[in-house]
């Protein structure tokens, strides 16, 4: 055995200075960070996409209701009965058992002559026809959940 240089320190291994256990620590705690910013981002995706789908059913809902009222149009005498900026009457309308319903609301509107006014349809809107009347629908749809709405509104003519 060769001479020790340190003749009070002994030739142990029982002393050790701990780093290994402290980059091992470090590098357990910097991937359990970036695991935990992982799981977040994935679970702000997923809440992202359905929150779409709801909008997407709620789209859906809102056509099928301008679908309906387009073939309702003939049949109704007098299709104005509620204003569609009255929110409660809205709500009303909807089939609140379901988050999927929509509701819709029809509205005859004047063919005005050459001068036409702000709101009104004008006779070049439609071409040259001058029969026929003109309707604008309105039409709610709720898909998903509650919160999930669309409004959409078309101007059809009917001859």
């Amino acid at each position: 055995m060769a001479p020790s240089f340190f003749p009070h320190r002994k030739p142990d291994r029982t002393r050790q200075t701990g780093s290994a256990l402290i980059v091992a620590l470090i590098l357990l705690l910097v991937i359990t960070i970036l695991a935990v910013a992982g799981m977040q981002n994935t679970v702000l995706q997923e809440r992202m996409a359905g929150n779409m789908h709801d909008r997407n059913i709620a789209f859906q809902q809102a056509e099928s209701g301008l679908r309906d009222a387009t073939r309702n149009l003939n049949n109704a005498q007098n299709p104005v009965d509620f204003a569609p900026a009255n929110a409660e009457k809205w709500d009303e309308e909807l089939d609140v058992s379901t988050t999927q319903s929509f509701a819709y609301f029809i509205e005859r509107l004047d063919i005005s002559g050459p001068s036409c006014p702000p709101g009104q349809v004008c006779p070049e809107d439609f071409g040259a026809q001058t029969f026929g009347e003109a309707f604008r629908i309105t039409s709610k749809g709720v898909g998903g959940t509650e919160d999930a709405v669309v409004i959409l509104q078309a101007v059809v003519r009917s001859n």
